[in-house]
């Protein structure tokens, strides 16, 4: 059965895997679980387990392994082999195509009784740097695959990587190999040094930072077999890595010191008890645990002279290097780690193939021969014979390095060895570590390693890290001078050493630049001899990013992880095309796998809070944000701090908090004053908010750094103009339009300019101009409509806006702004027609359909107006004016109830609001709750004493109580408050005029008349002007008899208000006392013809006709009089019983005669005398 890779698509065999166990891709690396779905898979994983070997310690060999740490000084070294615990798992063999166990590991074991432990002295806490160092290669090869080891890792161990000169090399997961440092009192310096913090290390200068004195360096116990350097290698040994120095504060440019560490003997190499076992374990695995002794096993404590015994079973020193031991489960895998075939062929020689069936056959017979007793004799062969395998695998060891085997170079005056860390750090794989302090860690360390040896292959790996920082963090990288000059000495130096390095160099440098056409050229020129180099898969892959085609790039990025797994440049640009690509889940997972790396990465804290504010984590994304914030280094981390306060600005945007959105964004420009689009945004809100000073402050650092964008210019220009800074404002619009001659909103800003100044002319010719570049720019029609509306010449803004909806179609705010023309004309039904349609396009236009509930309302159909508002008040979208609109349409309907629940709500609201207490005050009054009025009016009266609104208000509710006096009072107050509302003097004529006397209709007079005289100045546009003073002054003059003067001003009225029947009758009573009967008759015609009952019109037709001597049509009209109304006409009552007399209906004569007694408001009058008398008589 086989599986399919889910990386590179291939199948791979799964024959004889149990569910759930890994197998690795022998072409790729990547480790797959087996599904247990599979056919036969679960059986064939029992078969397997059945078959093979139990840990019983029988029959089972483990693969050696090893790992080294380099501390910056070499003091002693100590070693030893064996297996940590990890899980088992299935490793597929691509030369034999099957599949093998690797033997699980077990923990290390402790001592065991009546043996003496090692002495180990305590320990002080390891240097973090050190540790993170040494890290980097005990992570696995490409994919989880290395060469050089029998199999497949199923998947590779990320760990971070740090430069530091107290370093450790991870040789794998089993055995360890140890570069101590040696005592502190050994160097010569040892008072006064301190290595300086890797941010303030000087290139040029390379001096320690600080004074104090240096901590010794921790001892290591990675091994159990320690020995010292003097008694192996001799005292006269004296080159290689020596301690911190005043020239060398990182501790590279030292020799080899010596020694045992710090409270070890020097006559004691291996710190051990008397006697020394060797620990086997159950599975058959030689372990040796713990610095200085060999360590126990949970069932076993046989002596190292039984092991090295001769018998069948003992170990050769020599078999160390021979086909039966076997170094490729750790030392010789990691420790050559990503190195090009051709370095690695010498070191094949070391890596051999894992034990066969037959040294398994033989330990097992061996083991089965041991004695469990432990002679004298055999420990002291026993110490003898380690001494020869100790010298063995130090001289393989240092074979491995540039000292060569068993130090020959040294020995032989040889050049001085670089150290191999770097050998294993080629220039393909960028480094491990994306942080802007990885970078500089390395490049200081690379540095010192270049001033000890200016070898070609030093420079090159120096001048590409230097400008992958460049290309990584410009503006880090730009605000140090001396890393700028720096690189420049350096490329000179390193100008045709190698092709590689130029071109790559031109690369990063053209993708800093944005040259990404050029760029992918000089890439694709390289292909050719490096189609597998990271650094080419890795910037084709930025290149695709940068040119938005993630598909693409995420591609790219994924082969050069499949060359280096732990690149995590790579991943965190992985990470952006997914993100480009919507692919959140996977963007999210590998950013949560850089920052658990690499604390200090910061862009990936920015990409997540990115992330985060799209899927609306508003709290998450200011977390993040803040973190950035508050790590970052001003002036390193600049682009990552300006993003973090970018993102802040959005997220108070989405929490309703402008001031803090602003403060956020002037924090983004204080880092990068020429970032255009942070300065639009800001610009804008101070504009929107009126702060215009403000706003030109904050675009002049942009405009000064020569932004030229089309948002900046326009939003530039408005602030200069808003400032009152013509010229500035002027040459910005010139530029732009220069810039940009096919955009009309640079004539959009100058008309809203000169729209402003009230400079109509200018603002029409500027707005003109942008309509003939743009006929279809809706901005220019609407504000050169808003032009000639302010010229008093409506029918051109109409017509403007209705050339717009030509041009562009329906437009929901061209009709909104129409229908305020035809609103502002009187000409409703229209208006009414436009916003239909405008709610039509738009049907959340909460302005239209507000605007067209009000429309409706001022045509009387107060029912439809409450329906259009009751939708904007249940999505809460009804404003101020919009609640009072809907109270006032239920008190036209008499709906009090609703109507003052409306506006007590829109009161309690707004408590501080004089508007909002005038209505509700005048609501009570409509809905005659006369005291509770008055109290909310008086109280609105008395806070806002300048309010002329509510003693109007307030009069009114005394008008309707009757109070006529105290109405003119509270009339005249509000008239004395505001001279020029003839409203209120319409009031306090009515007030006049109900009092019913000469004086007061005098006082009445005096307040129409200055109404009138405004209208007829033409002060006053006819459609502004009201009816009711020409029509209340002709009722005062008709009072007065002056029939000819009052009929003139009901002709006036009439004029305003062609149909309203009230100026109908009183104009045709003019005509009857004029005795103009026939023109009379016309009128009170015309209002019978809509008013059948309307008692003026039938009183004075029957008069009319009485006089005609028509008794029965005057009867008729007399009976409709009295109907509708009985005691407004008497003198109906009267004609009516004159009419029955003479008809001999006594009855109803008598009856109509009575009804005239009762409504009569003279009774001492002649004609209610004479009545009196005829009912006394019974004469009717």
């Amino acid at each position: 059965m086989a599986q399919k890779c889910p990386i590179c698509k291939c199948m791979v065999p799964t024959d004889g895997f149990m569910p759930g166990e890994t197998v690795t891709c022998p072409d790729c690396g990547t480790g797959i679980v087996v599904d247990p779905q599979l056919p036969g898979a679960a059986a064939r994983g029992k078969a397997i387990q059945d078959a093979e070997p139990q840990a019983s310690g029988k029959g089972r060999s483990a693969y050696g392994s090893a790992k080294a740490q380099v501390n910056s000084a070499v003091g002693s070294y100590s070693f030893k082999f064996g297996d940590k615990k990890a899980p088992a798992e299935r490793v597929f063999d691509p030369k034999a195509g099957s599949s093998s166990r690797a033997t699980p590991p077990r923990p290390e074991a402790a001592p065991s009784a009546g043996r003496q432990a090692a002495v180990r002295p305590e320990q002080p806490k390891p240097d973090p740097k050190a540790a993170a160092a040494a890290d980097f290669f005990s992570r696995p090869a490409e994919g989880g695959w290395n060469p050089f080891q029998g199999a497949p890792k199923a998947a590779p161990v990320e760990k971070k990587q740090s430069v530091d000169p107290d370093m450790t090399i991870g040789f794998g997961d089993g055995a360890d190999f140890e570069f101590k440092r040696p005592d502190d009192s050994r160097r010569p310096d040892n008072d006064t040094v301190k290595q300086a913090p890797v941010d303030s290390f000087n290139f040029f200068d390379p001096q320690p930072q600080a004074s104090q004195p240096a901590q010794p360096a921790p001892r290591q116990d990675s091994g159990d077999l320690g020995f010292d350097l003097d008694a192996v290698l001799g005292s006269d040994v004296a080159s290689g890595i020596g301690a911190p120095s005043q020239a060398d504060p990182f501790g590279w440019g030292g020799d080899i010191q010596h020694g045992n560490p710090p409270g070890v003997p020097q006559e004691d190499v291996w710190t051990t008890a008397e006697t020394v076992p060797l620990s086997v374990d159950h599975l058959g695995r030689n372990d040796f645990g713990g610095t200085g002794d060999f360590g126990d096993a949970a069932d076993f404590d046989e002596s190292v002279s039984s092991q090295l015994d001769g018998g069948q079973d003992g170990i050769d020193p020599n078999q160390l290097l021979s086909d039966d031991f076997d170094l490729k489960g750790g030392l010789m895998a990691d420790l050559i780690y990503d190195v090009p075939p051709d370095e690695a062929a010498p070191l094949k020689a070391l890596a051999v193939d894992a034990p066969g069936k037959g040294s398994k056959a033989r330990a097992r017979a061996g083991r089965s021969q041991r004695k469990t007793t432990t002679t004298p004799q055999r420990r002291r062969l026993g110490r003898v014979l380690i001494i020869p395998l100790v010298v063995v695998l130090i001289g393989a060891i240092l074979g491995l390095t540039d000292y060569g085997y068993f130090g020959i170079n040294l020995l032989s005056g040889g050049a001085k060895p670089s150290n191999s860390y770097y050998k294993t750090i080629k220039s393909d794989i960028v480094v491990v570590n994306d942080s802007r302090e990885a970078f500089i860690e390395r490049i200081a360390t690379l540095e010192r390693l270049y001033r000890d040896d200016d070898s070609d292959e030093n420079l090159v790996e120096l001048v590409l890290t230097m400008n992958r920082y460049k290309e990584r963090y410009p503006s880090a990288f730009s605000s140090d001078s001396r890393m700028t000059a720096r690189l420049d000495q350096l490329k000179q130096l390193a100008a045709g050493k190698d092709a590689r390095t130029g071109n790559m160099t031109k690369v990063m440098d053209l993708v800093g630049q944005g040259k990404y056409t050029e760029a992918r050229a000089m890439l694709d020129s390289m292909v050719a001899s490096s189609a597998q180099d990271v650094d080419v898969l890795y910037y084709y892959g930025k290149i695709a990013l940068a040119t938005d085609k993630p598909d693409e790039a995420q591609k790219y990025f994924e082969l050069a992880l499949i060359k280096n797994p732990g690149l995590i440049s790579a991943k965190y640009f992985l990470a952006q095309a997914f993100w480009n690509q919507k692919k959140t889940v996977e963007a999210k997972a590998l950013l949560s796998e850089i920052m658990a790396k690499e604390a200090t990465h910061l862009p990936s804290r920015i990409l997540s809070a990115t992330i985060a504010l799209d899927e609306s984590s508003v709290d998450e994304a200011a977390n993040l944000a803040q973190h950035v914030i508050a790590a970052g280094t001003p002036g390193s981390d600049t682009e990552e701090i300006f993003q973090a306060h970018r993102i802040m600005a959005r997220v108070h945007l989405l929490g309703g908090k402008p001031a803090e959105r602003l403060a956020s964004l002037r924090a983004a420009l204080l880092l990068k004053p020429a970032h255009e689009e942070t300065a639009v945004e800001a610009g804008e809100i101070l504009l929107r908010t009126g702060k215009r000073g403000e706003a030109l402050d904050a675009l002049t650092p942009c405009r000064e750094h020569g932004c030229v964008s089309l948002a900046f210019l326009l939003v530039f220009a408005q602030a200069a103009y808003a400032d009152d800074k013509v010229d500035v404002a002027r040459a910005a619009i010139a530029q732009g339009e220069q810039r940009y001659p096919e955009s009309p909103r640079f004539g959009v800003i100058e008309g809203s300019y000169h729209l402003r100044e009230r400079r109509f002319r200018s603002a029409e010719d500027a707005l003109e101009k942008s309509i003939k570049l743009d006929p279809k720019h809706v901005e220019a029609y609407l504000l050169i409509s808003d032009a000639f509306m302010e010229e008093g010449m409506a029918d051109n803004a109409a017509s403007y806006l209705e050339k717009g909806l030509a041009q562009i179609g329906p437009e929901a705010r061209l009709l909104i702004k129409l229908a305020d023309i035809r609103i502002a004309r009187k000409e409703l039904p229209e208006a009414e027609a436009a916003l239909r349609q405008a709610v039509q396009i738009d049907q959340n236009s909460d302005s239209a359909q507000l605007k067209l509930g009000m429309v409706v309302k001022d045509q009387g159909r107060n029912d439809e107006a409450a329906s259009i508002l009751n939708v904007l008040e249940k999505r809460r979208a009804l404003d101020f004016n919009g609640s009072v609109a809907l109270a006032e349409a239920y008190l036209e309907m008499k709906n009090f109830e609703r109507a003052r629940d409306i506006l007590q709500q829109l009161y309690s609201a707004n408590p501080d609001s004089p508007e909002a207490g005038n209505a509700f005050g005048r609501a009570l009054g409509e809905g005659r709750e006369y005291q509770k009025a008055i109290e909310v009016l008086s109280r609105v009266e008395t806070r806002f004493p300048n309010n002329s609104r509510a003693p109007y208000l307030l009069g009114n509710v005394l008008m309707a109580q009757g109070k006529f006096q105290d109405a003119i009072n509270s009339f005249e107050k509000a008239i004395k408050l505001d001279f020029s509302r003839h409203e209120y003097r319409l009031a306090a004529s009515a007030a006049y005029i109900a009092l019913g006397s000469v004086d007061s209709d005098v006082e009445a007079r005096k307040h129409l008349d200055l109404i009138i005289t405004d209208y007829q100045s033409g002060k006053i546009a006819p459609e502004d002007q009201n009816p009711e003073a020409y029509l209340m002054r002709g009722r005062i003059l008709f009072s007065r008899q002056k029939y000819g003067q009052a009929m003139k001003d009901f002709e006036a009225a009439l004029s305003l208000a062609p149909s309203r029947r009230d100026i109908m009758v009183e104009f045709g009573r003019s005509l009857f006392e004029m005795q103009r009967y026939d023109d009379a008759t016309a009128y009170f015609k015309q209002v019978l013809a809509s008013d059948s009952l309307n008692p003026v019109a039938n009183y004075f037709m029957g008069r009319i006709h009485l006089r005609d001597g028509d008794t029965d049509t005057a009867q008729k009209f007399l009976t409709n009089a009295v109907k509708r109304n009985p005691g407004m006409f008497a003198d109906a009552h009267k004609l009516l019983g004159f009419i029955y007399k003479d008809k001999g209906l006594r009855s109803l004569a008598r009856d109509s005669f009575k009804a005239f007694l009762k409504h009569t408001k003279d009774r001492q009058a002649a004609d209610a005398k004479e009545i009196t008398r005829i009912l006394e008589k019974g004469s009717y």
